[in-house]
């Protein structure tokens, strides 16, 4: 095949090489050693995130974003991780190999997941994500190197069979360029900037659509969806005590008690919490913000609400401010939504826990195909 990205593949990989190499280390690392080891991965993820960033920027400008694994296999292990980085709890380990294991039967040996060997230059990494991010899977299909993938550590089987299926090579279904045929789509529920990566129809040049369109498909998103969504606003004082300008934000995610845990701001700041502080008091009414919150400018930031006003500080910065939640009232934590509908006006449920036949017939295809 010919590799349209093939320096900015190649520094990827370096990196990523790199970062494989340091975790084996810290894994049998001597205590006294697994500080100056972690410091090292840290200084060495940034790198790494700029080099992923940058070879999807190219993949999106190239022929086409799809080869399948050589061979149909595809070595993977689940990241060897230790000292502050997280690992997956055991039952979490169970269910990925227990999604693993499905598709290995579903596809018969057509394309089938292996343990990675020490002879792998092309492997899937699995990854566990950290409180605030999502799962998500770097490539669709095979683009040669180190392929990561993130999952939360308390994901049900559906969800890791979901981006297997990425790693297979497959798109979502309700991307396919004959989507419009068998939805009804209410683009005003998503979020603009996760549209052309989650939602968008994927052009002809980039991936055939195979077999008949398949609501029940585990990789079709189903019509309900918890979006939060809220928008914010805060005014920003700076170290001299004197407000500088306004900015906005959204909630991106709350817990189930209405606590926001993810806030990305309008100027490229982005606060997470996890769940360990207290959840507010049963029965307010709007998304609680008060309480500690780290950001990916490595400093912290620092909230106290009253209803839907707050004011916020970041001490490192100098700065402070004032601002308000904007969106609707909410005691569950999310706000449900609409995405889509089929044809009929009827809901899409599609049970991720289950792969479909047509999923299976649709991987064995374009691997023939191919």
């Amino acid at each position: 095949m010919m590799d349209f990205c093939k320096s900015e593949r190649e520094r990827k990989d370096d990196l990523e090489w790199e970062l494989s190499d340091l975790q084996e280390r810290l894994t049998n690392a001597p205590p006294q050693e697994k500080p100056g080891i972690v410091a090292m991965i840290r200084e060495l993820n940034p790198r790494r995130d700029e080099a992923v960033r940058a070879y999807k920027e190219c993949l999106r400008n190239a022929p086409t974003d799809f080869h399948p694994w050589p061979n149909g296999k595809i070595p993977y292990q689940i990241a060897v991780t230790g000292g502050d980085i997280p690992g997956f709890s055991s039952a979490m380990r169970t269910i990925i190999l227990q999604g693993i294991g499905n598709w290995n039967n579903i596809l018969g040996g057509s394309v089938q997941f292996v343990p990675k060997t020490r002879e792998d230059r092309s492997f899937l990494n699995i990854f566990r994500a950290t409180s605030g991010t999502a799962n998500w899977t770097e490539h669709i299909g095979f683009h040669g190197g180190v392929h990561n993938m993130w999952l939360l550590d308390n994901q049900n089987i559906g969800r890791v069979h979901h981006e297997l299926g990425h790693i297979i090579g497959l798109h979502h279904e309700h991307m396919r360029q004959d989507r419009d045929q068998h939805l009804n789509l209410f683009e005003g529920q998503i979020p603009r900037e996760s549209y052309p990566d989650t939602w968008g129809q994927v052009v002809a040049k980039v991936r055939m659509d195979v077999g008949p369109y398949d609501l029940k498909s585990v990789m079709h998103y189903p019509s309900l969806w918890d979006r939060p969504n809220l928008r914010v606003t805060s005014s920003v004082r700076d170290n001299n005590g004197n407000f500088v300008r306004a900015i906005g934000g959204t909630i991106r995610k709350t817990s189930n008690f209405g606590r926001a845990t993810h806030i990305v701001w309008d100027n490229g700041v982005i606060l997470i919490r996890g769940e360990a502080e207290p959840s507010p008091p049963i029965g307010r009414s709007v998304f609680e913000l008060s309480g500690t919150w780290q950001s990916n400018v490595g400093v912290e930031y620092f909230f106290a609400q009253v209803g839907r006003s707050f004011t916020w500080s970041a001490p490192a910065f100098g700065q402070s401010g004032e601002g308000s939640i904007e969106g609707p009232t909410a005691t569950s934590g999310t706000t449900p939504v609409i995405i889509f509908e089929d044809k009929n006006g009827q809901p899409v449920t599609p049970n991720w826990s289950v792969i479909t036949p047509q999923d299976a017939a649709g991987v064995i295809e374009i691997y023939d195909r191919a």
